[in-house]
């Protein structure tokens, strides 16, 4: 857009204004004038427009023009609730002479309507609600914005691991204004194109080439429509060489892969695969856990004090990190793409073995399932929500969460009635299941079938149960698995904890 069509936006927009600042002059005739010309009234906060526009240092002229340029120029004048990020005329300079152009006008069109919405995240946040991690509202083109506190705490804040806020927490009416020391780039790529950019990963980059791997991390959806997104734990070419794996033959040599690298039993395909997880995990929601690959392999993550640990050799959740424990780098976490997030490491990760470890699922955390209640009168209800579904079935029949001292979840059912769930992943191996029916007073008040993946074990729980054997499996593969529990009788059916012990 050139100078000409910038002057007349903003010549409109003056028209605009001073229309409305009339119509508000006629609006108040009849008013107390003195109430008006009081002392005390408030001078009116500036739109975020208008703070750049009357900016007297001429400090944003650049960056206004950035928003002349773009199609939200109108918008971001007008009411709203948003948060800014903008630069100065210096900064801008130096981003122009890293594109190889001049000025706003050598940036095509649609990049600067996309650097606009980068730059605007839509609700409104000053900087002490900023937390570690994603903020909790997207920008204008649907991605979050990742913040990260410095040693200085806030005055040490930098945005999407690139970007440092240099000013913070100028209050304009319509959202709050922060100025960084750089723009942030938009992020337009898959997880493979942004690796690959970065140009710091050249061996993990090369392996997902030529396992064909590269091409499911540039994805946005899958084959029915679905959006997909990965996280994936890298390593920099640094790390490899520090073990030395010199570049992509060292990796191969050092796996002893062969050359169909495409092939999912080949060796350099299921380490790709073993640095890929289903969903997006920020740092903040990383705690200590089991990880199912994409590659049905196991990750044990573990967190403390001095950071985040992976380490198959840690026996259980406690502390006891041993010696060489491969970690992830904090300060180099939530590296973010189109569809996934990534997160550096500062060791090689190796498939190894790990053995199973006792894991213990309680029902009343899964959130979803809080506060849910429902009312049967001879009808069925059934709530379906990724990790629980349930039936109640007959007269009077809910179903709801007890909170506080004695969190468990109880159905009354009639006959038929059921619930189920699916546990977290599990380590393959042979493990004793058992389940803790109710907390504090309750007991069980119906007699129980038990289901695991979908077939019915031997066991029934009988009234008054409170701590029930459902029986030893051996699980063959690693992986999630439904537990289910039917009423054969009707009456209470309490659900608290589901235990998965190792035995040999």
């Amino acid at each position: 857009m050139n100078k000409m069509t910038r002057e007349l936006r903003r010549s409109v927009r003056s028209v605009c204004a001073l229309v409305l600042a009339l119509s508000a002059s006629w609006s108040l005739t009849g008013c107390d004038e003195d109430a008006a010309n009081s002392p005390f009234e408030e001078e009116r906060l500036k739109t975020y427009i208008e703070y750049l526009e009357n900016d007297t240092k001429g400090e944003y002229s650049e960056w206004l023009k950035l928003l002349e340029t773009s199609e939200f120029y109108g918008m971001l004048a007008a009411r709203g609730d948003y948060t800014f990020l903008a630069c100065k005329n210096e900064t801008m300079q130096a981003f122009y002479a890293d594109k190889g152009v001049s000025g706003i006008d050598g940036l095509e069109k649609d990049y600067v309507d996309l650097l606009v919405k980068t730059h605007t995240v839509m609700s409104k946040y000053q900087s002490f609600s900023f937390n570690q991690g994603p903020l909790s509202d997207t920008t204008m083109n649907g991605n979050f914005l990742t913040v990260k506190f410095g040693q200085d705490g806030l005055n040490g804040l930098v945005i999407n691991g690139e970007s440092k806020v240099v000013e913070r927490d100028v209050e304009c009416s319509n959202g709050f204004l922060h100025t960084l020391d750089r723009p942030i780039e938009p992020i337009g790529d898959g997880i493979y194109n942004t690796l690959r950019a970065q140009g710091e990963y050249t061996i993990l980059t090369e392996a997902m080439e030529k396992t064909g791997l590269a091409d499911t991390l540039e994805l946005l959806t899958n084959d029915n429509g679905v959006r997909v997104v990965y996280t994936v734990f890298a390593e920099k070419d640094e790390v490899f060489k520090a073990k030395g794996i010199a570049d992509f033959t060292a990796l191969v040599a050092e796996l002893g892969a062969g050359d169909d690298y495409e092939s999912p039993k080949n060796k350099l395909h299921s380490f790709v695969r073993h640095h890929i997880f289903s969903g997006k995990r920020y740092s903040s929601a990383l705690e200590t856990d089991i990880l199912l690959t994409v590659g049905n392999t196991m990750v044990k993550l573990l967190k403390n004090q001095e950071g985040y640990f992976i380490n198959s050799k840690v026996d259980d959740f406690g502390l006891d990190i041993t010696e060489g424990a491969n970690s992830l780098d904090l300060f180099s976490l939530d590296l973010q793409s189109k569809n996934g997030v990534v997160h550096d490491m500062k060791d090689v990760l190796f498939e190894e073995d790990i053995q199973p470890i006792t894991v213990q699922d309680n029902i009343t955390d899964v959130p979803e399932l809080f506060g849910k209640r429902t009312s049967g009168n001879d009808q069925d209800v059934i709530y379906t929500k990724d990790i629980a579904r349930w039936r109640s079935k007959g007269y009077d029949q809910f179903v709801y969460m007890y909170q506080g001292g004695n969190d468990q979840l109880n159905c009354y059912t009639a006959t038929a009635g059921w619930f189920e769930f699916e546990t977290r992943p599990i380590l393959k191996g042979k493990y004793e299941i058992t389940s803790n029916f109710g907390a504090g007073w309750a007991v069980i008040g119906c007699t129980l079938e038990v289901w695991v993946d979908g077939v019915r074990t031997d066991n029934l729980i009988y009234p008054g149960t409170r701590n029930g054997l459902i029986g030893t499996y051996v699980f063959e593969e690693n992986g999630p698995h439904v537990i289910k529990f039917k009423s054969v009788s009707g009456g209470r059916l309490n659900v608290d904890k589901i235990t998965f012990k190792p035995v040999k």
